[in-house]
């Protein structure tokens, strides 16, 4: 990548991905390794995750990219990927809370499994990450977490009563850390984007016929929008923000 000492503050760090193998964890593992970043990837499939080290590797040059598949529902499958993490990392300076389960149904129609699921996923494992690492990030006075949000953290969607609410409150959450851990140069950053081209994107164009798959979000310019905020290390920093499409026709 052009201007690569434009993000000579990355380089070295050591970097989690949570839901690397979808669509935009895929971009934005491909993209930080590039940068000389150490990326740990995780996702449900172990022989996913082993091709895409593969593609990392022969991409970039970089050999520290390591994986293992959890199942963030469950805290067993949490605890033996945070124990490989510090096997073969230490610490984690970069936390990308990226994986996510998108619920499209009536709230009358859901099930509590489909609510307790859901918040596994995109509420309860992020904050066991952010817990996690960051005492570290903090006594380090350095880190970068970055909790990947939705448009469906601002309005309500009907069909989407469950996923809109974990969104909401990984939301509140990203806002309070915001304020916790700024005094220690640890920023938060809460990415909300409209509709990305990805699985979830395909679901939602098929749903919704209205909503044209092409005109979604590409994943390689988010994730490049991604790299670009959290390089920023002086005083200027961009809590929440929201990254819509230029047109939905």
């Amino acid at each position: 990548m052009k201007n690569k000492k434009k993000y000579d503050t990355l380089n070295g760090k050591h970097c989690l991905i949570t839901g690397a193998t979808g669509g935009l964890g895929r971009e934005l593992s491909i993209l930080f390794a590039k940068m000389g970043i150490d990326v740990f990837l995780t996702s449900t499939k172990n022989q996913s995750l082993a091709k895409l080290q593969k593609e990392i590797i022969k991409q970039t040059n970089n050999s520290h990219i390591s994986y293992q598949s959890a199942d963030l529902r469950k805290l067993s499958d949490i605890k033996k990927l945070i124990k490989k993490i510090r096997k073969e990392f230490g610490t984690i300076d970069i936390l990308v809370n990226c994986a996510g389960i998108f619920s499209q149904k009536l709230m009358l129609s859901s099930l509590l499994d489909d609510f307790d699921t859901s918040f596994a996923v995109n509420v309860k494992a992020p904050y066991i990450f952010c817990n996690e690492f960051g005492n570290e990030m903090v006594k380090k006075k350095w880190g970068r977490i970055i909790n990947v949000g939705s448009s469906a953290a601002y309005s309500g969607t009907a069909n989407q009563s469950i996923y809109c609410a974990t969104k909401y409150a990984l939301r509140g959450f990203s806002s309070s850390i915001v304020q916790e851990l700024k005094k220690s140069n640890v920023r938060v950053f809460f990415v909300s984007p409209g509709t990305i081209q990805t699985k979830m994107g395909k679901k939602v164009s098929k749903f919704h016929k209205s909503q044209k798959y092409k005109t979604f979000i590409q994943p390689s310019e988010l994730a490049k929008f991604i790299l670009d905020l959290i390089q920023y290390d002086n005083q200027l920093f961009v809590e929440d923000v929201r990254v819509g499409r230029i047109r939905n026709w």
